[in-house]
């Protein structure tokens, strides 16, 4: 089923946009584009958008909301912590084993786990040849999700400022 909101006339095409977790659902509504980064490179989506399946890298999720003016539409960023992307043509799913919106991330615990991932690493990079006291793909991975938090909320604050 296709949605439109109508403005003077003129039809502005939306999709359903829904993010889920495990634990919740993130988000769920009409958006009017939405830009992800899969295993293959970043893509956009749009309405109509020809059905896929695509597994989702760390990375955000940016989307753009309908405005009631029908002039500036209101930018929504997530972090989302790997998944898939399921597009029927005109819903997008993500399924994401997490997802925050800017608004919960809590900055100075993102701090506090780039520091300790960074210690990881460093702790590998001391050991190379012998077998090192940390996982290395688990403390690489630890430091994306940080940094990627840290990066939404200073995208967040300053785009509020």
């Amino acid at each position: 089923m296709e949605n439109t909101t109508q403005k003077n006339d003129e039809e502005i095409l939306t999709f359903n946009l829904c993010v889920i977790t495990p634990e919740r659902k993130v988000f769920d509504g009409e958006v009017l584009q939405a830009s992800m980064t899969g295993v293959s490179g970043e893509f956009d989506i749009q309405p109509r958008h020809e059905p896929f399946l695509t597994p989702l890298k760390v990375g955000e999720v940016i989307f753009s909301l309908p405005s009631s003016d029908g002039v500036d539409s209101e930018e929504i960023v997530l972090a989302v912590h790997g998944g898939f992307l399921d597009m029927d043509g005109t819903t997008a799913t993500v399924y994401a084993s997490s997802a925050e919106k800017a608004g919960e991330i809590d900055i100075e615990r993102a701090k506090e786990a780039e520091k300790r991932a960074r210690e990881r690493l460093e702790q590998v990079t001391l050991h190379q040849g012998d077998e090192a006291p940390v996982d290395f793909d688990r403390a690489q991975l630890a430091l994306l999700r940080a940094v990627l938090r840290i990066q939404i909320v200073e995208h967040y604050i300053n785009n509020r400022n």
